[in-house]
């Protein structure tokens, strides 16, 4: 990955964005890494070849992986919407989580 990417996630998805690396170095080792974000509780991988059929295919199975794995620790998760921030989590932090929105919720309120 280059090293001015933007990398916007938390380090439960870390193998995940290094095993996309290996592989799109792979196909090209000189690709670029735009921007890497979490986004409404999904992975989002903008590169050099996430036009590329190869590259799309190994983007598309990292962003699938991720919807499947906690963001904060990389066991198995689930995308949560039951709060306004929509993020992919396992049950601990899930519960964690909804926590912390019931502190703001109430905080705003007062």
């Amino acid at each position: 990955m280059t090293g001015d990417a933007a990398v916007w996630v938390d380090a439960g998805w870390d193998h995940i964005l290094l095993e996309a690396d290996r592989r799109l170095a792979a196909i090209d080792p000189d690709y670029e890494v735009h921007q890497v974000k979490e986004k409404y509780g999904g992975l989002r991988y903008y590169c050099s070849l996430d036009r590329h059929p190869e590259g799309y295919r190994v983007i598309a199975e990292a962003e699938l992986e991720a919807a499947r794995s906690c963001e904060r620790c990389g066991e198995p998760g689930e995308i949560d919407r039951q709060t306004p921030y929509i993020r992919t989590l396992c049950p601990a932090h899930r519960e964690e989580h909804h926590f912390d929105q019931q502190v703001c919720q109430r905080l705003r309120t007062r």
